[in-house]
Parts: structure tokens; sequence; C-alpha cells
């Protein structure tokens, strides 16, 4: 098997002070990838029955695949802090949006005992997978220190998630 390909990032961020007690943080991050595999596989085939036992051919399997994966995420967060030392609330809100796009084509082949062709049994297919997944997160954390060491934490978080896969196979034929 042999996987290969090539991936690059970007990543930005800023923070923005309005004020000694509240800040407002950016974050966005882009991803991008392009892989190419292939896989070759051999296969020795052999019978032992009570009838009869030995060789009986050799079939190859062989994938290659290319996939695309661009990555996206988006945060916001903002944090509001107290006069009391602990004492702060936290809000985020962040977007992510994924895909992995890959196409393969695979063929086997079946060789008899004397290691000929056999055009009969021969496969060769095509694959396509097309999966997304797009998320929104919501968050809410509230910290309230009291006494020597306590502390009331609250929170809230929610999430949304779309998840599409589209797969699809399709088989061909030598006479075709």
């Amino acid at each position: 098997r042999t996987r290969g390909g090539q991936s690059h990032s970007l990543r930005l961020g800023a923070d923005f002070f309005a004020n000694d007690k509240n800040t407002i943080t950016g974050a966005f991050s882009y991803r991008l990838s392009n892989n190419n595999n292939t896989s070759d596989i051999t296969y020795r085939n052999f019978v032992d029955t009570f009838d009869e036992t030995g060789f009986t051919g050799v079939s190859t399997r062989n994938e290659e695949t290319e996939e695309f994966e661009p990555n996206m995420e988006f945060s916001l967060i903002h944090k509001k802090t107290y006069e009391k030392k602990g004492h702060d609330w936290t809000n985020t809100i962040q977007y992510q949006s994924s895909l992995e796009d890959a196409f393969s084509q695979f063929e086997e082949l079946y060789y008899d005992e004397n290691l000929e062709l056999s055009g009969q049994d021969n496969l060769f297919q095509r694959a396509s997978n097309e999966e997304g997944v797009k998320s929104w997160l919501l968050q809410s954390d509230y910290v309230y220190p009291f006494g020597k060491e306590g502390k009331l934490e609250a929170g809230y978080r929610g999430s949304l998630r779309y998840i599409d896969n589209d797969y699809l196979v399709e088989e061909f034929f030598d006479d075709e």
C-alpha cells in the first residue's frame, strides 16, 4: 500500500480587548488535503477438500484512490471577568465544515492454475464517496467563587450537526 499527498493549513486569530473586563477572540483555520493512494494485493488460491487438494490460481486486486479534503473552522469567544478573582463568564460560538471527496478504481484479475488470465471472473469497479459534515456549537460557562474554596459553576452546551454521505459503487464487465 502506498499513501501520498499534500496538506496545507492556515490559522488566524485575534484578540480584541474592549476594556479591562471584556475580551473578544476570533479564530479561523483552514486545511486543504489532496491524497493519492494505491494498494496492490495478491491472493494465492488453494483448495483443500476430501476430493482434491492443490493450487487453483492467483487473483490480484489493484486499487487507486484520489481524495480531496477541505476543512474549515471559525470560532468567536467573549470572556467577561468581574472584580472578584475567578468570577467570569465565557460565551463561545463555533462553526465547523469538513468534506471528504474520494474516487476509487478497482481492478481484480483472476489467473488459473497455469497462470493464464481467466477473463470470466475479472472484476472492474469504481466508487465515489462524498461525505460532508457541518456543525454549530454554542457554549456558555459561568463561574462564581464564594467562601474560601467554594465555587458555583453553571453552563450550557448545545450543538447542531448535519452529516451528508453520498456513496456510489459501479461494476463493469469485460463484454460491456
